[in-house]
């Protein structure tokens, strides 16, 4: 999926260094460049990003389906995403 994300992003002049949000038709979120997790639960997510930005993610049944430094799996419900 990288590789997509990456070429999308070359394609449209967009550094790859910042973050990356792909809602998946609403039942599921990848987040390329997160910066660390600050809320969890089945409800709602939220993910600190660069620039001193978060990621809210709401929906019901949420959860983490893949983790790593700096990129997340997220399945359920996906109601919203909000960077703010």
């Amino acid at each position: 999926m990288i590789n997509l994300v990456s070429e999308i992003f070359s394609k449209i002049k967009i550094k790859e260094s910042d973050y990356q949000i792909i809602n998946m038709s609403g039942s599921a979120v990848y987040v390329f460049n997160h910066c660390g997790i600050v809320v969890f639960s089945s409800e709602q997510m939220v993910f600190k990003l660069k620039g001193k930005k978060t990621l809210m993610v709401t929906g019901e049944q949420l959860s983490l389906v893949e983790m790593d430094n700096n990129s997340v799996l997220i399945s359920g419900r996906i109601a919203s995403t909000e960077v703010v």
